[in-house]
């Protein structure tokens, strides 16, 4: 007479993959995008001084520029630091097939999505034109946050019922 009991596996979803891929290939675009033009002939990584932006100057920080007037710009440091922690999370997800970062993405991608509307609304109040790179930058942290949020909040592992003799 054999003896049946109920067992758990679980079966991977191929959404978690898709997830995680893209999650790591906007990291690495928001990693690409601090090299790129953001604004009127500056690159992100070159906003991590002091700099003129029109009639404003603003101060030398790494981080962020600020010149008063509640004119701030983050700089291309920080968008390299973020890039490279959604990009890591996005890796290790994809490694381990599992939400293990995801956690740290959703942050670090909202973290990043807040300083791309911060520095796009800066530029549009400068008038000084948004470069293709603050574009990547904006699309690339809102599209981590999407991504990222919906593989932290989605069942990606299906319990399947199977009997074991």
């Amino acid at each position: 007479m054999a003896i049946y009991r109920r067992t758990q596996d679980y079966e991977s979803n191929k959404a978690l993959l898709i997830l995680s891929i893209v999650v790591m290939v906007a990291g690495i675009l928001i990693l690409f995008s601090s090299f790129m033009t953001w604004t009127a002939g500056q690159t992100g990584w070159s906003l991590k001084g002091s700099f003129n932006q029109g009639d404003r100057s603003y101060s030398i920080n790494p981080f962020y520029s600020y010149g008063g007037d509640v004119y701030l710009l983050f700089s291309g440091l920080c968008s390299l630091i973020l890039g490279a922690l959604i990009a890591l999370a996005g890796l290790v997800m994809l490694a381990s097939f599992t939400r293990l970062l995801s956690g740290l993405a959703v942050f670090t991608s909202f973290v990043a999505s807040v300083m791309a509307i911060f520095n796009t609304v800066t530029i549009a109040r400068l008038h000084s034109g948004m470069g293709s790179g603050m574009y990547v930058f904006l699309i690339s942290s809102l599209v981590a946050l999407v991504c990222s949020a919906m593989s932290q909040s989605s069942p990606f592992l299906v319990p399947v019922d199977r009997e074991v003799v």
